[in-house]
């Protein structure tokens, strides 16, 4: 968190060294960072102290923390406005929770060393609570229509507290002594009912479209169907098969000779012997 507030006062006081900053000199930018995060810490911690005890900062103590957060409170009002003016994200939410810890050192800070009457309770929480509600009212402003639910959210819990303080201190104290609380009361109240609008009405932020689904694969190709799977189509028919060759025939009124492989020996009984038969087919 600190090092976030850091970075806002980071910003103002490199001006004095730019080329350090310009130049991208990592090791000098961490520092100043790590240094001015220390800082905002130690303030807060001796500020909590000094109300823990009951007891008001000491006027030059006091002072001392007013000018410490002073440019940065600045620098943090410009880094807020700027993130919420151009994007609806938790960005400027996160700027603002930020940057409310230089915003109460400058005005506790101030106010401390200009009040002898404030008690140190008041002190230290009306600080907070202005603090907050500089911070929020800068984002909520520069968003404009853009409404942001996270900062919506933080509105609410922040003011929540502040309204019920103040109207119990308002309804406490006298008509003088109660305008001040009075105007916590009215400024909280406009923030809450910001912070309930934008948990409302925020837009959701769009998700990506789909990419198309992929397209269908093309079709297999017909597989071929064996002779035996069914019938053929005509034009897979097989030849017919071709005429056997005609028989031999003799020339009309003509004997042709004996086919040699039907010829036929055998033995024929004659009158007074034996003698041998022949036959066969005529060509």
């Amino acid at each position: 968190m600190a090092v976030g507030v850091g970075f806002a006062a980071f910003l103002l006081a490199s001006s004095g060294s730019g080329s350090a900053w310009a130049g991208g000199d990592s090791e000098t930018i961490a520092t100043a960072l790590i240094t001015v995060a220390v800082v905002d810490i130690g303030a807060v911690a001796a500020s909590t102290v000094y109300v823990a005890e009951g007891k008001r900062p000491d006027k030059t103590y006091a002072l001392v923390e007013g000018i410490v957060g002073a440019p940065q409170a600045l620098t943090g009002l410009v880094v807020t406005g700027a993130i919420a003016s151009h994007e609806s994200s938790g960005a400027s939410t996160i700027s603002a929770t930020l940057l409310t810890i230089p915003t109460f050192m400058t005005i506790h800070g101030l106010w401390g060393a200009t009040t002898d009457t404030a008690e140190s309770g008041a002190l230290y929480g009306v600080s907070w609570a202005e603090a907050a509600d500089t911070q929020l009212t800068t984002a909520a402003l520069f968003s404009g229509s853009n409404l942001n639910r996270s900062l919506g959210v933080l509105e609410v819990v922040a003011t929540t507290p502040q309204i019920i303080v103040a109207s119990t201190q308002a309804a406490r104290k006298s008509v003088h002594d109660s305008s001040g609380w009075l105007a916590i009361d009215l400024w909280a109240g406009a923030l809450f009912v910001h912070g309930v609008a934008s948990i409302a009405f925020a837009k959701t932020p769009e998700e990506p479209p789909l990419p198309p689904p992929p397209p269908n694969p093309p079709p297999p190709p017909p597989q071929p169907i064996a002779p035996d799977h069914g019938p053929l189509a005509p034009d897979d028919a097989p030849p017919p098969a071709p005429p056997p060759p005609p028989s031999p025939q003799a020339p009309d009124g003509k004997r042709g000779p004996i086919v040699p492989n039907t010829v036929h020996v055998g033995a024929m009984g004659l009158p007074g012997g034996v003698g041998l038969s022949l036959s066969g087919e005529l060509f």
